[in-house]
């Protein structure tokens, strides 16, 4: 079964300061809705805490407030996707020391402690010092591979690692 990842580029700041902010702009820009989604989106800005509600409801609620703060990434190395590639992916990273592995960052659990879900969707995240230390592995050129597959998503983790560790946010992953 193939799944879909989608990566964000997030100010961990800007998120810090939006929990719990009862920020009404904030809620009117993110365009929200009664539907259970936009409800826990809301208790996420409203009260700061991790809504208590259908854990794949909170994932995406919480997904939305990554994509609303920060910035979507490229996902074409890795949408869709079969999961045997991403472990695939994940020895190769491994193979050449990189710091950050695909499981962290889809898998690994949020920058808030979201209980995971019962299945799917999943979230990771790797902090703005790992993408820091990334980015001086991505520099120092060890994202490399001789399987055009796997330098397909090397080339598409050197960019996200790129664009976090310039803007110092933390990455972002969900898998569904």
């Amino acid at each position: 079964m193939s799944r879909g990842v989608m990566l964000y580029s997030v100010p961990p700041e800007r998120l810090r300061q939006a929990l719990g902010s009862r920020a009404s702009a904030l809620k009117a820009g993110l365009k929200l809705g009664s539907d259970p989604q936009s409800q826990a989106t809301a208790r996420f800005i409203d009260e700061g805490s991790v809504p208590d509600c259908d854990s794949g409801v909170r994932i995406h609620a919480f997904e939305r407030l990554c994509e609303y703060l920060g910035r979507s990434l490229p996902n074409s190395s890795v949408s869709p996707v079969k999961l045997d590639f991403l472990e695939k992916v994940d020895q190769e990273l491994e193979r050449v020391s990189f710091c950050l592995s695909l499981s962290k960052l889809i898998y690994g659990g949020g920058p808030l402690s979201l209980p995971p879900a019962d299945d799917f969707p999943t979230v990771g995240h790797a902090d703005a010092r790992l993408v820091e230390l990334a980015d001086e592995q991505r520099r120092a050129g060890l994202l490399k591979s001789g399987d055009e597959e796997i330098a397909s998503v090397f080339a598409e983790l050197s960019d996200w690692v790129e664009v976090a560790a310039a803007r110092k946010d933390m990455l972002v992953g969900f898998c569904y």
